[in-house]
């Protein structure tokens, strides 16, 4: 069920929500372990600062990988 008027504008709004919490998860529970970090506020703002450009640069360089054809040779086996 969804509010949305069409069902194109639905799909993209939770293309968007499902890209959203696939970050979350990275950022939590993923390979960057921001939950488990047990920093301080001061030090916690600056490690968050770091991930966000590190999640940036890798998602860019996924697209990237992704629009050459190529991503079958840098994925993980189970993730094909």
């Amino acid at each position: 069920m969804t509010n949305f008027e069409d069902l194109e504008t639905a799909i993209i709004a939770y293309q968007k929500r499902f890209d959203i919490e696939e970050m979350f998860r990275d950022f939590k529970s993923g390979g960057y372990s921001l939950e488990g970090s047990q920093l301080a506020p001061q030090y916690l703002s600056k490690l968050i600062i770091v991930i966000a450009i590190a999640y940036t640069s890798a998602t860019l360089q996924g697209k990237k990988i992704k629009d050459m054809g190529i991503q079958k040779y840098v994925t993980r086996p189970e993730k094909r």
